[in-house]
């Protein structure tokens, strides 16, 4: 057991992305995975280094089910603001629960004040002049 390192659980699941295989589906292989490792004291040594890879719920005819999130716009900036995005929708829309409304509000807090952190950090940046020309206004 010991021979199995994060480097190697990462490979895995990369090649797994590459095949096209979901999100939910490699979490879930991931998972089996970690109760062995668990099992054998292992999941420990490499549990900081193995991400959760991003699902979200929704609602299909009538059923909950959970999908891939959908990617990333190949830019740290782009997804910065999908994240946003995220938040928004689960604080203000909420879950998807069938007869009750679940909320944490001091998560929900929380994750606006992370997401206000983002936004204003976004806007101190330097936008390249062509962005400043489309909008057509001087920018910081």
């Amino acid at each position: 057991m010991p021979s199995i390192s994060a480097e190697m659980i990462l490979n895995y699941v990369r090649q797994r992305k590459e095949k096209g295989i979901s999100n939910v589906t490699v979490n879930m292989e991931i998972g089996i995975l970690r109760r062995v490792l668990k099992r054998a004291k292992h999941w420990s040594l490499v549990a900081a280094e193995i991400p959760c890879l991003p699902k979200k719920q929704v609602l299909d005819n009538g059923a909950l089910r959970w999908v891939a999130r959908q990617g990333t716009t190949g830019s740290a900036i782009g997804d910065a603001l999908l994240s946003v995005r995220a938040v928004r929708n689960n604080v203000f829309d909420g879950g998807k629960f069938p007869d009750v409304m679940v909320t944490d509000p001091v998560r929900d807090e929380q994750l606006l004040r992370d997401c206000l952190a983002v936004l204003k950090g976004l806007l101190e940046l330097r936008l390249p002049r062509n962005v400043v020309n489309i909008f057509g206004q001087d920018m910081p």
